[in-house]
């Protein structure tokens, strides 16, 4: 019985250091994926703030993928309209995080030097990897000197989370008019609202970016200004314009973080009319 029992105790001794062994090596496992660019992010686990060599490779993502990246619009695997994405938002966080990235860009710049956002669209993992909470779709917002993108890579880039007159703020019933028909879309018809003049198949037509000029990025700053609690949303959109890619991105400021856009009475401000590429690339 003796040796029965030491036996017992040898074994489950060499069970619970094997078990140790495991999880020790799981965890290796896991802080590895979490260091490397190429893996998949979750939503829910998407930092703050990305840097360039991230950020480039989940907007590579979106410019690699087939045309199956329709799935990757909507909530889970169920491509009804009511599961498509059709607004993102900065949480207060990064709201604060943005204007004063924007702020200090702006306290430094030499004169002549211009300050602009621009809008990425870009996938968390490769294209149809659904999920059962979230769109793989994420829009990477960042700010631009003189129209060109830096490469350093301690850029700063803002991942954005979903939620189920030219050079000025546009009407919230345009805007809520291009969320309209970004929502009436009929799934089979998505992909092609991705293309300069509708011609899928051809990644150079896909639009890479959008990029709000100088007098909307210094109108966006100065509610930000007046409303330094303000609330920062990016609805999609699609408006039909001959030589452009119909999809939209609109930018809508609320001077409460914390609720939807309240429409015409609630103090909030929408920029849609930014440069798109394709076709004004740079």
């Amino acid at each position: 019985m003796t040796t029965t029992r030491q036996l017992s105790r040898t074994s489950k001794s060499l069970l619970f250091f094997v078990l140790l062994l495991s999880l020790f090596w799981q965890s290796c496992g896991n802080s590895n994926k979490q260091s490397s660019p190429n893996e998949t992010l979750a939503m829910d686990t998407l930092p703050d703030e990305v840097r360039s060599i991230t950020a480039a490779t989940l907007i590579k993502n979106f410019q690699s993928a087939d045309d199956k990246l329709a799935g990757d619009f909507y909530f889970g695997g169920d491509e009804s309209s009511g599961n498509r994405a059709v607004c993102f938002r900065l949480n207060s966080s990064q709201v604060k995080s943005f204007f004063e990235e924007l702020k200090q860009q702006k306290n430094v710049a030499a004169p002549g030097d211009s300050l602009q956002i621009r809008i990425h669209p870009a996938l968390l993992g490769k294209e149809g990897s659904k999920r059962p909470d979230q769109p793989n779709l994420t829009l990477l917002m960042d700010i631009l000197k003189n129209g060109k993108a830096p490469t350093a890579d301690d850029h700063i880039y803002f991942p954005l989370r979903p939620r189920g007159g030219l050079n000025q703020a546009i009407s919230g019933k345009l805007a809520d008019s291009l969320t309209q028909n970004w929502t009436e879309i009929p799934t089979e018809n998505l992909v092609q609202q991705l293309y300069l003049n509708g011609k899928i198949g051809d990644v150079k037509n896909r639009i890479r970016h959008y990029t709000f000029n100088t007098q909307d990025t210094e109108a966006i700053y100065a509610y930000w200004g007046r409303n330094p609690d303000c609330g920062m949303f990016i609805y999609l959109g699609q408006y039909e314009e001959a030589g452009h890619v119909p999809f939209r991105v609109i930018i809508r400021l609320t001077p409460n973080p914390n609720t939807l856009p309240q429409g015409k009475n609630g103090g909030e401000e929408n920029f849609e009319f930014a440069g798109q590429c394709p076709p004004v690339c740079q």
